[in-house]
């Protein structure tokens, strides 16, 4: 028998058995416990397919059972503030195991109202509140016949809400709450909360709340929705929900057929243009503002020292911050009212504005030396170009030096500007810890990985450095070993056929180079299919090591961004190389637009050289990282060399030529140690993880009378 199962069978020794149209309920009056084991029957469980194309969540989905624990303690609180009293029975523990999950809640004494007419009452009191802050209503809904079930009257005669847990997604709704859910994109509605409605109301009503229950009950409720729309989120992402799915992409697609139209409209577009000038003139203290709101916030969630927000905040005094702020924060009023591309245009056209005009008054000789070089610094030709991008143009001003040099308030603007990000990848993708790392300057992760940084390449520590990463790539041998096997025989037998053709078909375009060296040949497609499986195993490695335990307070944290970065530019070389787009835009260059490159063979060869840029941009930034990863910096070490002789070959040799023959060998040789490296990465964060999952640890209950 399982524990759960044993649990079960200890508390109905001494419960009443109770039901509902989803569940069984245990009545523990010894523990003060009712105890729920969902298990729906068929047409409850096909309804709920039908509605979400999965299986019913409160019976194995323990995100769900969670979300409704949160859910329950948003409506506790919001019930104390509105009435002065704890109107909800109180979750106390979740258990899960392979059988299933259990939901035990507070027992509340009392009996089902006798008096339905004063329970509905009751309920059309509640019902619009839990409207008004985006709470479902299906289970208090006075339409609901089944609604006066969910509340206990008390010895006292007062009301107890004892379940909030449907069995059906919600047949009825009030259509405010039909157009929250439209909105939202969440059709059918089960048990949702619409979060962006709860947290405006309690931001709205912060003050009183506070005032009337106390400071503890207000970051109570802030908790409860944070853990409510995480929950949330896990639990409906192991649904397929087809229908939320239709709708959202109806409504995005609704959304750009009428986009034209509403720019298009002279009053609304009068409006905006009005709005956005008026507001552009308090730019300063706007931007000011809001950078003062995102330091504390920062440090309200950790991502920020005390020390490095003081900085940042007596930044915020310097002159030349307070004159970049000012457009800045111009910038933030444009974009409220005006959207892309009017948005767009109208950062652009300010940033060229004041660039153009403060030349044309140097020229004139009306402002200094001193003024002219402070306003180049701001107004800068990146600043431009950057402002034009819809969303995070608003924030384009953040690379102006000024507040570059500011590194603490650098990490506070650049993490507000990645918080606009869609799809919520800043919280997705752990950006927090990367824009910290990055720009702040006291003590954290990532001072720790760049005052590292250089000491390693000391010859005294190289040698001692060598040996012990030898020592880290001995189990990782025979894996390597088979990589470079299979691309030294490719090469040997690609060159053997090439050889044995004969000088008729040596030069490029002949039959036997296209039979292995050309293009979609062999060779060709080894080289490309080795770049894209080491794009593939850059992203595992990124995803495996936010799996590890306690991911974010790691040394290292910051470091695993390399990875899916670089992990991205080498599947985006993969495309390239087999389909050879940068060579088509060199074509492009010198065939249509006449183009030539001094010092190098050909036009495309600058396209090269720019990914060779960034390349060596990333290996400076995350040079730490890989310093740290012993095994798999010796072979990245080697693969980059092989690359770079290829690269030269392909710079500098003359087609045709003995050194020419170098490229496609040296450059299929690199592509292994990178791929090789990359592995070996992969199976050092792989081995770090749990091999089972930490089990759940019940509290609260005790499994015997």
């Amino acid at each position: 028998m399982s524990d759960q199962a044993k649990f079960l069978a200890d508390h109905e020794k001494h419960s009443d058995i109770s039901g509902g149209l989803a569940s069984r309920v245990l009545l523990d009056r010894v523990h003060g416990t009712a105890i729920k084991k969902y298990d729906p029957p068929w047409y409850v469980r096909l309804l709920y397919w039908l509605a979400f194309q999965a299986p019913f969540p409160y019976v194995r989905n323990e995100a769900s059972l969670r979300a409704a624990r949160a859910r329950r303690v948003i409506a506790s609180r919001l019930t104390e503030f509105w009435f002065g009293k704890d109107m909800v029975a109180a979750t106390l523990d979740i258990r899960c195991d392979e059988e299933g999950c259990i939901f035990v809640t507070q027992l509340i004494e009392g009996e089902v109202p006798k008096d339905k007419k004063q329970a509905r009452a009751f309920l059309r009191k509640i019902a619009p509140r839990f409207q008004e802050v985006g709470l479902p209503t299906w289970q208090v809904d006075p339409l609901n016949p089944k609604a006066p079930g969910n509340i206990i009257e008390t010895p006292e005669g007062d009301y107890k809400i004892i379940d909030l847990e449907s069995g059906v997604a919600s047949p009825m709704m009030p259509i405010g709450q039909w157009i929250d859910a439209i909105k939202a994109g969440m059709i059918p509605v089960f048990d949702d909360v619409f979060v962006d409605k709860t947290r405006t109301y309690i931001e709205q009503h912060a003050s009183e709340i506070e005032a009337a229950v106390g400071p503890d009950c207000l970051r109570e409720l802030r908790d409860a929705t944070d853990e409510y729309q995480k929950c949330a989120e896990e639990w409906q992402a192991a649904e397929l929900r087809i229908w939320s799915k239709l709708l959202k992409a109806l409504l995005f697609v609704g959304g750009l057929l009428l986009w034209p139209l509403r720019l298009l409209w002279p009053p609304t577009t009068y409006r905006a243009i009005r709005a956005a000038v008026r507001q552009a003139r308090g730019g300063r203290e706007l931007a000011t503002s809001w950078a003062r709101g995102s330091v504390q916030r920062l440090v309200d969630e950790g991502n920020l020292a005390r020390e490095e927000a003081e900085m940042a905040l007596r930044g915020l005094e310097a002159p030349e911050t307070l004159a970049v702020l000012g457009h800045l924060g111009a910038h933030i009023a444009i974009s409220v009212p005006l959207r892309f591309p009017l948005g767009s245009i109208a950062r652009f056209g300010w940033t060229i504005f004041f660039r153009i005009r403060i030349e044309a008054r140097a020229l004139r000789g009306r402002v200094s030396g001193e003024e002219l070089r402070g306003a180049r610094k701001i107004h800068t030709l990146t600043v431009a170009v950057l402002s034009a991008l819809p969303g995070l143009g608003t924030f384009a001003y953040i690379v102006a030096e000024p507040l570059r040099k500011n590194r603490p308030l650098l990490a506070v603007l650049l993490d507000e500007g990645l918080r606009k990000l869609p799809f919520k990848m800043y919280e997705r993708q752990h950006l927090a810890v990367l824009t910290c790392w990055l720009a702040c300057s006291g003590p954290g992760l990532g001072s720790r990985m760049v005052s590292d940084r250089w000491h390693l390449l000391r010859p005294h520590h190289v040698i001692a450095w060598v040996k012990d990463s030898i020592g880290h790539l001995g189990s990782h041998l025979p894996m390597v070993g088979v990589i470079l096997a299979v691309n030294l025989v490719a090469l040997i037998v690609a060159g053997t056929i090439f050889l044995l053709k004969g000088e008729r078909s040596a030069e490029p375009g002949g039959i036997s180079w296209a039979l292995t060296f050309g293009e979609f040949g062999p060779i060709q497609t080894l080289k490309a299919g080795q770049l894209l499986l080491t794009g593939v195993a850059g992203y595992l490695i990124y995803t495996r090591f936010w799996r590890l335990p306690q991911a974010e307070q790691r040394v290292d944290a910051p470091g695993s961004f390399f990875w899916i970065l670089s992990g991205a530019g080498l599947l985006w070389l993969g495309v390239d190389d087999y389909l050879q787009i940068h060579e088509r835009m060199g074509d492009v260059l010198e065939e249509g637009l006449g183009v030539t490159i001094p010092l190098l063979n050909n036009p495309d060869d600058i396209f090269v050289l720019g990914y060779g840029v960034v390349a060596m941009t990333m290996v400076a930034i995350f040079l730490g990282e890989l310093l740290r990863s012993r095994a798999s910096f010796p072979l990245l070490v080697t693969g980059f060399g092989f690359l770079v002789i290829s690269l030269v070959v392909d710079f500098f040799a003359q087609e045709g030529t003995t050194p020419a023959g170098l490229e496609d060998p040296t450059n299929v040789i690199g592509t292994a140690f990178v791929l090789s490296a990359y592995l070996v990465k992969l199976r050092e964060v792989t081995s770090e993880l749990p091999e089972v999952a930490q089990p759940i640890v019940p509290g609260g209950l005790t499994s015997g009378p």
